[in-house]
């Protein structure tokens, strides 16, 4: 059972279908399901959107009984919030999918559907954050721990996800590429970060790096053999017996970002650094997304768009500097 869900486990099965359905029971049995079906990651995060935006307002209610007004009630009181459009989406998809499951199981109407979903009216410019080739090398170049040089080289050139470069053991490392088919967990569960499988089959995967990047994790390897006696192929790459903790990566790349002095950027900020290096260079799209791992080449077209926009800034610029010569 999930950790971040508060109720006694009561099985809806043991008391029938008998017309009435707390949603406190509901939602127990949905998660005790969500368990056996879902990664740990995947879960949690649901229980986190259940906790905050949806139980506090459903959690006394009879979930047969919700009707129209109930529904555009807890729809609104989410707009008022003003999350992103992408953000209440999310939710709606969360609360769809618990009614998707009580609908399968019980014949219970599904309200979300019967009522449609949010009707996002704010209009949103999405701005991606990213490092130009430049910025980088100012960054790095203060980086002085050889284990966060070379992971902070390998985000920037490689576009890996934070999880997928954690999970990376030097048996990973074949000829001059990378292979990618784990992930580590950014949450603990009982204490310990999850190296889980790649959420999507795209996500499996190898990649070409370059001989300065291979070299650099080359000597990270006779790094960890001088200092572990025990030291052998399956060690992380970054960390050696264990892999980095994501919060002193984050703290020193602040750290490192306020010496270099340039803008601070979330980690995930330098896979869409290293997308816009490949696009802005002419990089195939559809290479950019098998190199990403994205299952989708919309998903890659949608993040990167932002480099159309400065484009057509330049262009501007550029006519309207002719037309003053």
């Amino acid at each position: 059972m999930t950790n971040t869900i508060f109720y006694n486990n009561i099985s809806l099965h043991e008391r029938g279908r008998n017309g009435k359905m707390q949603y406190k029971d509901a939602i127990n049995e949905y998660f005790n399901y969500l368990d056996l079906t879902l990664k740990p990651t995947t879960t949690l995060n649901l229980a986190r959107i259940f906790n905050k935006h949806i139980t506090p307002y459903f959690e006394n209610l009879d979930v047969s009984k919700i009707d129209n007004m109930t529904y555009l009630g807890w729809t609104n009181q989410i707009k008022k919030k003003n999350y992103s459009n992408r953000y209440n989406e999310n939710i709606y998809f969360a609360l769809k999918k618990f009614f998707d499951y009580l609908e399968k199981m019980y014949d219970i109407k599904n309200v979300p559907k019967k009522y449609g979903k949010f009707i996002n009216t704010k209009v949103e410019i999405k701005k991606i954050n990213f490092w130009s080739l430049s910025e980088f090398k100012q960054f790095i170049n203060v980086v002085k721990d050889p284990i966060l040089h070379c992971f902070f080289n390998l985000l920037f050139f490689t576009g890996l996800r934070k999880g997928e470069a954690l999970a990376l053991r030097f048996n990973d490392l074949i000829d001059n590429k990378l292979r990618i088919n784990k992930s580590i967990t950014k949450d603990c569960f009982n204490g310990k970060r999850l190296e889980l499988t790649p959420k999507t089959k795209n996500s499996n995967r190898e990649i070409l790096i370059d001989l300065i990047l291979k070299n650099e994790i080359l000597k990270l390897k006779e790094y960890y053999s001088t200092r572990f006696e025990n030291f052998n192929d399956n060690f992380y790459i970054f960390g050696g017996s264990s892999s980095l903790a994501p919060t002193t990566i984050e703290r020193k790349k602040n750290i490192y970002c306020k010496i270099a002095g340039v803008k601070q950027i979330r980690i995930h900020d330098f896979r869409h650094s290293h997308a816009t290096l490949l696009y802005s260079n002419k990089v195939n799209i559809k290479y950019i997304q098998q190199r990403l791992g994205h299952s989708d080449i919309s998903t890659t077209l949608n993040t990167y768009v932002h480099l159309e926009n400065e484009y057509e800034k330049k262009v501007i610029r550029t006519l309207f500097l002719q037309k003053l010569l």
